[in-house]
């Protein structure tokens, strides 16, 4: 009977020894796996945008610039402005600005003004407010010009502009020779009447004292007269010596002026180029914008005034 309970328990013995046996090494199986391979994420590089080229452009398309000013005094109340000529009409012209130094040449201080009649317009410029500049130092100004009416017209100029505190200008010792083309010659002044030599400095900076008027009582104008009659009254010539402000836009024009001071007759001179060089320029007269221009100092330029007319 012992026996036969012995062999009973005996599974049961065998199965206790097999979870209790330390020899037994059996682990669960192992899977084998292989590292997954990772790459970096892709991503796509920023696109950025190359800094802005900038460069004079004079002339582009219909546009081009026909004056500027030399420099530009923080605070003046000067009418500064550049100049703009249109080859063709454009319609409806407006403009659109950028500078490179908007610290220097804010936005706000610039304004478009056409020229022509109605929507056609011949040309424009722009103005610059120098009340609204605070720091001195040069910018370039990028203005084009468009039309809503025809996506041809108008083009985009670019100039470098020069900010100042106080002005700074050069002056030098020139001579301008007038004389009379044979038809002019036999002009008549009636009693009370001059023949003037108007000079005008277009970059004076108003309130400041004017070389030229050292002798008058009202010294600050940007412009001064020169009696020249006596071309009219038998003289073949007659000089007129003067300060010349170096770089700055100095604009000549010559009239028959009556008794009370007011303009009768204005009167073409012709273009006219002295010495100098394709690399300094020229001393010379243009007589569609009157701009006079000396690139060297202690010279004369000879000048004629013709009997053709203009209002």
């Amino acid at each position: 009977m012992k026996k036969m309970r012995f062999l009973l328990m005996l599974p049961i013995l065998l199965l206790a020894g097999c979870s209790n046996d330390p020899t037994n090494t059996t682990t669960p199986t192992e899977e084998k796996t292989t590292p997954k391979e990772t790459t970096p994420e892709e991503t796509t590089p920023e696109e950025t945008t190359p800094p802005k080229t900038w460069k004079e452009i004079d002339e582009d398309g219909d546009v081009k610039i026909t004056g500027h000013p030399q420099e530009i005094v923080i605070g003046a109340t000067n009418s500064y402005q550049v100049d703009l000529s249109f080859s063709r009409n454009v319609t409806n012209s407006k403009a659109e600005f950028d500078v490179s130094d908007s610290s220097v040449l804010p936005l706000d201080a610039l304004a478009y003004h056409v020229q022509g009649d109605g929507s056609i317009h011949t040309g424009g410029y722009v103005s610059i407010d120098a009340t609204k500049l605070e720091k001195a130092g040069t910018s370039f100004l990028e203005i084009d010009i468009s039309s809503p009416n025809n996506a041809s017209s108008g083009g985009t100029v670019c100039l470098e502009l020069k900010v100042v505190e106080t002005p700074n200008v050069t002056y030098w010792d020139e001579t301008v020779l007038f004389e009379a083309s044979s038809q002019f010659a036999e002009v008549k002044l009636e009693e009370g009447e001059k023949l003037i030599a108007d000079f005008t400095d277009n970059d004076h900076v108003v309130g400041t004292d004017n070389p030229n008027r050292a002798d008058e009582e009202n010294k600050t104008y940007a412009f001064f007269r020169k009696d020249i009659s006596a071309l009219l009254e038998g003289e073949d010539s007659v000089s007129i010596s003067f300060k010349y402000a170096v770089g700055h836009n100095i604009r000549l024009r010559t009239y028959v002026m009556d008794a009370e001071g007011k303009v009768v007759t204005w009167y073409y001179m012709l273009d006219t180029v002295g010495a100098g060089s394709t690399g300094t320029g020229f001393n010379e007269y243009d007589r569609e914008t009157g701009k006079l221009t000396f690139v060297q100092e202690n010279a004369t330029l000879e000048l004629t005034i013709t009997d053709e007319t203009y209002s």
